[in-house]
């Protein structure tokens, strides 16, 4: 469909006299389509907002501006309700255009005062298949399995929707529909799910699970659907339970209370599952969550037990039960173009609708040190939409057992919400230092270590994520490489966090050694260190004699030979300072990966002993850092570079990970927007540049203040641009004045 004038449809008008109230008044976004339809198909997206501006009248508050944001609230809200006309094949939208469909089209011009319900309910049941024809399901039991045992059967509640068994599907959706405007707090998915506790074929088999990961029973439906007015569990199917064995499931995450499965999921049960001795050990998860941006926040949320972590939701204002990540990403990302991208908030929201269950430990935390509280959930995920008139919509119940403020044993990701489970040892490590540790020890007693004292440790790679702006994919890929070559440079412009982050790869792969603090040591290379300082040479005695001392590298290597069954890391910051043929000597040969073993032992230049050879061990893993941007250093020679991998580190802007860690230093939306947009376009500048290039851009560590909270956050960003960036671009550009303006004029 083209966007001609030509192919311009007139189309019926509607009243637009009535004041908009609700950012979900459907006229919005029939309005939209209709617009569409009047401009031969397609329309850029400011332009249908000038035109929503100009034909309706929005309350004060639909029209103001949200917090550190640049649209009104009902733009906003009709950004993110669009998705449900795309998600219907109404509408699409790409680079800024938005266009309306065939399908959208024909609905738009046919049946205008339909189009808004049509697409909403094509949305909401899309995906579902014959329930009839589905012979294997899943059903969420968690504290009710008992039950079910005892009275043979499988049941939901949402009691107050009273017996379905002779509602049509339509009569079903508006029965739950009606609950909701009365009060009930029905998800999305609730007509749907309880469509299919009625119609599920008897004969059908049921996975009953507990949390996420685990399977309690695997039973046949032997009987019709049934409905009881005296008990929660109201909506129930007779169930032999054949099989009640507690499995783990590895990798599995479920989605709703009850969901359809695939027929081959039994055959995968075995190859996947775990058995459990105990079933406490899949009885809760714990997850460490934001309290709130401010102290009145976590105040609020003691007051009223529950938990509203920060996930933007101004962004999302509807109830996500029944949405996937995807869709909840994209939403997030259509009502905040501008912004960064919310992949962290948009994860933490799923796993807090989806996969936090009744009965999860709760570690309430601000920042990345301190730990507000400990609390157990107590309900499902509710949404409480504009007209409960609360700031928390999307939310659960708490029970806070300890409100105790302390710092954590150790540092926790900077995500609003992270599920810590699948690393034994860490939750309960994390939360020893409390005050009332021996209050809230028996919530953590499944985490705590085994009777010979040891935890599993935290993988590595999920270590080197969680301390750093690296993914878990990137941390993986770094450290695999580094284990396969054994020697591993990070290169990188000023600023993109090789120290720092090669002290944490050298903790992370240390960490569960005999003696971490010994296996990891850092040297720094410059044009005055030799061949003595690192592996051998003379040196004077207390008594002015000259005697041949190991260096640092060569004692380093004894330390390590002797603990064979340890990592040790061995890490050169600014590797290409130094005259790397005079320092290394012999090791150009025994640092290859293929060599690290006695047999390749060789005689050194000083001490000259057969009997006392030198080898570097296997267990030794050597970490070189190389500024890319120093043009006095010499170019590494082919000789040592075939014997490195190297990883290259860009700059952070405008990452999920960067944008969390300036919040969490009490930086504002707006603030990390400035930053990111004036240090993208530098670096793009500079990385074009012919006299520069990418080897020149500048890192984001710079905009990493070591203040745990930033008073004025626009004082502290002018200070680094004129007194951190400006002199570093004139020390770039040198004699290059042009270059230097255009630059300069970026920042200014």
């Amino acid at each position: 469909m083209t966007a001609s004038t030509e192919t311009q449809t007139e189309v019926v008008p509607i009243d637009y006299t009535e004041t908009v109230t609700n950012a979900r008044d459907p006229r919005l976004f029939t309005e939209v389509m209709r617009f569409l339809v009047s401009k031969g198909g397609s329309a850029k997206r400011k332009d249908v907002g000038d035109h929503l501006a100009d034909v309706f009248t929005f309350t004060s508050a639909l029209d103001e501006i949200l917090k550190n944001r640049t649209q009104t609230r009902w733009w906003t809200s009709v950004n993110f309700h669009m998705i449900a006309y795309k998600r219907a094949g109404y509408f699409s939208r790409a680079h800024g255009l938005w266009k309306i469909t065939e399908q959208g089209r024909a609905v738009a011009i046919l049946s205008p005062e339909d189009l808004h319900a049509l697409a909403v309910s094509k949305y909401h049941h899309r995906g579902i298949r014959d329930v009839a024809s589905i012979n294997l399901w899943r059903m969420k039991a968690n504290d009710d399995w008992k039950i079910f045992q005892s009275q043979g059967m499988a049941s939901c509640e949402w009691e107050s929707v009273g017996d379905i068994s002779s509602l049509s599907i339509r009569e079903l959706e508006e029965c739950v529909e009606k609950g909701r405007d009365e009060g009930a707090k029905y998800n999305r998915g609730v007509a749907r799910q309880l469509r299919y506790m009625r119609d599920m074929p008897i004969g059908s088999t049921i996975i009953a699970t507990d949390g996420h990961d685990t399977i309690v029973g695997i039973g046949r439906v032997t009987g019709a659907y049934y409905y009881t007015d005296d008990s929660r569990l109201a909506h129930r199917r007779p169930v032999d339970w054949l099989d009640t064995n507690i499995r783990k499931i590895e990798h599995q995450k479920w989605k709703h209370r009850i969901e359809p499965l695939e027929d081959d999921f039994l055959d995968l049960i075995d190859q996947r599952s775990q058995p459990l001795a105990d079933s406490i050990q899949a009885k809760c998860k714990y997850w460490t969550v934001t309290a709130g941006s401010t102290p009145a926040e976590w105040q609020v949320f003691q007051k009223y037990s529950i938990i509203s972590s920060d996930f933007n939701v101004e962004d999302l204002p509807v109830d996500v039960t029944d949405w996937s990540l995807e869709e909840i990403y994209e939403a997030m990302r259509a009502a905040n173009p501008d912004g960064p991208k919310p992949s962290n908030n948009a994860l933490g929201l799923y796993n807090f609708a989806n996969m936090m269950s009744s009965g999860d430990v709760l570690i309430a935390k601000t920042g990345s040190k301190s730990i507000l509280g400990i609390g157990v959930v107590k309900s499902e995920y509710q949404y409480l939409d504009d007209d409960d008139d609360t700031d928390y919509p999307h939310r659960r119940e708490v029970e806070w057992v300890s409100t105790t403020p302390f710092e954590a044993a150790s540092q926790m990701a900077r995500k609003s919400l992270t599920d810590v489970t699948p690393w034994p040892g860490f939750a309960s490590r994390l939360v020893q230092p409390s005050p009332e540790w021996e209050k809230i020890k028996p919530l953590f007693a499944p985490d705590l270590p085994g009777e010979d004292g040891e935890a599993s440790a935290i993988p590595p790679h999920r270590r080197v994520a969680d301390s750093s702006f690296l993914s878990v994919e990137e941390s993986q890929e770094l450290l695999n490489l580094l284990r396969t070559k054994r020697n591993l440079i990070l290169q990188g412009a000023p600023g993109t966090g090789k120290t720092y982050l090669a002290r944490h790869i050298a903790k992370a792969l240390t960490a569960g050694g005999h003696d971490p603090e010994k296996q990891w040591e850092l040297v720094q290379f410059h044009q005055s260190y030799g061949y003595e300082d690192f592996i051998e040479g003379f040196r004077p005695d207390h008594e002015g004699k000259f005697k041949i001392r190991d260096g640092i590298f060569k004692t380093f290597c004894r330390r390590a030979t002797s603990d064979p069954e340890s990592t040790y890391v061995f890490i050169i910051d600014e590797i290409n300072r130094g005259n790397l043929s005079r320092i290394l000597g012999e090791l150009m040969v025994l640092l290859e990966h293929d060599k690290r073993d006695p047999e390749f032992a060789m005689q050194l230049a000083y001490s000259g002993n057969e009997d006392d050879c030198f080898y570097v061990p296997a267990n030794v893993l050597i970490l070189g850092l190389m500024n890319t941007a120093d043009r006095s250093l010499a170019v590494v020679d082919y000789a040592l570079r075939r014997r490195f991998g190297f990883y290259t580190l860009p700059p952070r802007y405008a990452t999920s990970d960067f944008a969390d860690h300036l919040s969490d230093m009490g930086i504002s939306d707006q603030c990390v927007a400035r930053i990111n947009s004036i240090m993208t376009s530098l670096n793009t500048e500079i990385a074009n540049s012919k006299a520069l290039g990418r080897g020149f851009v500048i890192g984001h560590s710079f905009f990493c203040p070591r203040e745990s909270v930033i008073q004025d956050e626009d004082a502290w960003v002018n200070q680094v641009l004129q007194y951190e960036i400006k002199p570093l671009l004139e020390e770039y550009c040198g004699t290059q004045q042009t270059l230097l303006e255009r630059l300069l004029t970026i920042i200014e």
